[in-house]
């Protein structure tokens, strides 16, 4: 047993990482409690949540390049796109996340808790840079859980250890995966495109 902020909660471990049981009504009203405190973040995973861990520096300017560029396309555009803070509510598994970049395009639509706490339905985007902890997590289980969103078109994986770029894009009913790498490669986002030499700018790989 682990106390967590007065909740005395059972745990599980999966793939390495300690998952702490919760109901859905306790963690949002954890996440409500903490909405001014990003680094305190958990994700439910239909009865259990997750740390979501440390954010380095490369990883913060990998998606802060990635919104830099999005916004600059489509700043005009019918679409909002959001940072790490927003979440994210998996209908068909009861779940909620809170991805690294997402993209909505046309109005957002929500699952409404209280307050201000709301949770996107409907992303067109979803992007995640993935970490050595994380990867086998955002490979498997979250695109297991993101394809079943309608409105999603593309989901994103982008390395921390080097030039490397993973994209699932839906055609029809199918998913077209590419892997790119190096700084020549071209990443077709929606609409726009983004070169990794662009994408990686100012990153600094360590040895």
């Amino acid at each position: 047993m682990i106390k967590l902020h007065n909740y005395m909660l059972e745990t599980i471990e999966i793939q390495k990482k300690i998952r702490l049981k919760m109901s859905e009504n306790d963690f949002l009203e954890r996440e409500l409690k903490n909405e001014d405190d990003s680094s305190a973040r958990y994700e439910f995973l239909d009865g259990y949540i997750r740390d979501m861990g440390y954010a380095t520096a490369t990883h913060e300017l990998l998606v802060g390049n990635f919104i830099y560029f999005l916004n600059h396309f489509y700043r005009k555009l019918d679409f909002k796109i959001y940072g790490s803070n927003r979440l994210l509510y998996v209908e068909e598994y009861n779940r909620y996340f809170y991805p690294d970049l997402q993209m909505v395009e046309g109005e957002p639509a929500y699952r409404d808790y209280k307050e201000n706490m709301k949770a996107t339905l409907n992303p067109a985007l979803l992007v995640e840079v993935i970490s050595e902890s994380s990867e086998e997590y955002d490979h498997v289980e979250k695109w297991n859980c993101y394809q079943s969103i309608p409105s999603l078109k593309q989901y994103v994986i982008v390395s921390q250890k080097e030039k490397k770029v993973e994209s699932y894009s839906r055609v029809e009913d199918e998913w077209l995966y590419v892997s790119l790498h190096g700084d020549n490669a071209t990443l077709k986002i929606l609409d726009c495109e983004i070169t990794l030499a662009d994408l990686y700018e100012k990153v600094v790989f360590e040895n």
